[in-house]
């Protein structure tokens, strides 16, 4: 019980084996834009990559907050979970906020090395043990009041 599970065995595409792939969209937590896109050059500077290669992923469960993040990059539009976890499963680096695409890409790695997972938690979070897999990384932020109302109407 060391993570989520999910019952079936996602298919790997050939095609999407060295992209990273990043889903910014939470409903819960609604980072501003330009803490998520600092979030990436951070990550990108670690695990040495361009930032420009982050595609976006999308898909129908995709929340409206985050939606304004990396707003330069590609966009993949995935049709439901069996393509998401396709794309998970497949990448070299799946990118993530506090959200359920970072608890649903522990569940399609699982044991696998790869791909490596990463994700932006809110200091306030990140001692929650509910939502914390011990096979993503985990990168916090401390975010002032003005968060939480961001996105509000």
């Amino acid at each position: 019980n060391d993570f989520p599970k999910i019952p079936w065995t996602p298919r790997k595409s050939i095609d999407w084996a060295s992209k990273i792939f990043f889903d910014p969209r939470s409903s819960s937590q609604p980072f501003p834009a330009k803490v998520i896109d600092m979030y990436v050059q951070k990550v990108a500077s670690q695990l040495e990559f361009d930032p420009a290669d982050v595609i976006v992923i999308e898909s129908p469960y995709s929340s409206a907050h985050g939606n304004d993040a990396l707003p330069n990059n590609p966009r993949l539009l995935v049709s439901g979970l069996d393509e998401y976890a396709e794309a998970i499963v497949s990448c070299k680096i799946f990118l993530a906020v506090e959200s359920g695409g970072q608890a649903f890409a522990s569940a399609v790695k699982g044991v696998s090395e790869s791909p490596h997972v990463v994700a932006l938690f809110t200091t306030a979070q990140h001692s929650d043990r509910v939502f914390v897999w011990p096979n993503v990384s985990y990168r916090t932020v401390s975010l002032g009041a003005d968060w939480h109302e961001y996105g509000s109407p």
